[in-house]
């Protein structure tokens, strides 16, 4: 039955082929989710650091990211962060300190949640913001850099921004986020909540070349608004 109807379907098309040779192609739903018909299958490998950690997921077949959830430190002690200061991840310094961008520092804070317990909740309040673990460890497919967007669920509701949103692809340590909060109420995150988004994206590694002067173009240096109001 199924040969009969891949002869009618070949006929059609002008030539025809016999049944044995014909290659079933798998269906997009049953082809393994981020592969490309003739190029390997990437993986992306991940660690669980503590028994808090959950599985990044997506929210359906279609989704770009892979959904970042909310566990903080893994410990019961805090991390110690200077007054007037606030902890951010840097590229390359790992957990860095920067003076005078929070106002009020004692508000963004953890808060233990139960008796000996690992995991907390964390209190964002408006206009500040907040470095998030996720207690997970990755290792990106090869040639591609991890991207941590945020959701857009908590951007249209809440006012929720993702920032410092570059894993490299050699990055082995605890993948934190960043998040911002631009509303005016304070924003709580619970454990297990879904707080952002992993995209791997493919990157191009060129090599540098110093050279006297670049090609012109018709733009040439016209920055903020140069093209157009619309």
């Amino acid at each position: 039955m199924l040969a009969r109807r891949l002869r009618r379907l070949l006929q059609t098309r002008g030539r025809t082929m016999p049944a044995s040779e014909a290659v079933l192609q798998p269906s997009p739903s049953k082809r393994q989710k981020g592969s490309v018909p003739g190029e390997p299958t990437a993986r992306l490998r991940f660690t669980k650091l503590s028994e808090n950690a959950s599985t990044p997921s997506r929210g359906s077949a279609g989704a770009a990211g892979y959904d970042l959830y909310r566990d903080l430190w893994s410990s019961h002690a805090a991390a110690p962060i200077l007054s007037g200061s606030n902890a951010a991840i840097g590229q390359k310094s790992g957990l860095t300190c920067w003076p005078e961008l929070l106002l009020a520092p004692a508000l963004t804070m953890c808060l233990p949640i139960g008796r000996n317990k690992s995991a907390y909740d964390c209190v964002i309040p408006p206009m500040e913001k907040a470095v998030v673990k996720t207690d997970i460890q990755i290792a990106l497919p090869s040639g591609c850099y991890g991207r941590v967007a945020p959701r857009s669920g908590l951007a249209a509701k809440h006012f929720i921004d993702v920032g410092a949103g570059v894993i490299d692809e050699d990055y082995r340590g605890n993948v934190g986020v960043v998040l911002f909060n631009f509303g005016k109420e304070t924003f709580e995150v619970k454990k297990g909540d879904r707080i952002a988004q992993l995209i791997c994206e493919r990157i191009c590694y060129p090599e540098l070349e110093e050279v006297q002067a670049l090609d012109d173009t018709e733009r040439g240096e016209g920055g903020f608004g140069s093209t157009g109001k619309n």
